[in-house]
């Protein structure tokens, strides 16, 4: 299924590769029931993707209903989730370019 594929990028290099959907990157936990994932209303395609084993996340950019957003906007426009995360004790895995 297309929809379903999960990729990871390096905002450094723009390197991407095809990670598991149900996996952690930074520990590799695999228990769903442990790795939530929340939005905000004004950006219902970007998701805080966490792990309650490691306390570290991924923000997600979500295509699927559309392929438009720029991954790189879409991250500074949303750095009120990146705050709210920290508030919550998740670190992102790498900082964001707005250094979060």
């Amino acid at each position: 299924m297309e929809g379903a594929r999960r990729l990871l990028a390096c905002a450094l290099c723009g390197g991407e590769w095809s990670f598991g959907r149900i996996l952690c990157p930074a520990c590799l936990e695999a228990d769903p029931l442990k790795l939530p994932s929340f939005t905000a209303p004004p950006h219902s395609n970007v998701r805080i993707e966490g792990c309650e084993t490691c306390r570290r996340y991924v923000k997600s950019i979500d295509l699927s209903e559309d392929a438009r957003p720029i991954p790189e906007v879409d991250d500074l426009v949303s750095l009120s989730l990146d705050l709210w995360a920290a508030r919550e004790g998740f670190e992102r895995i790498e900082p964001g370019l707005a250094g979060v």
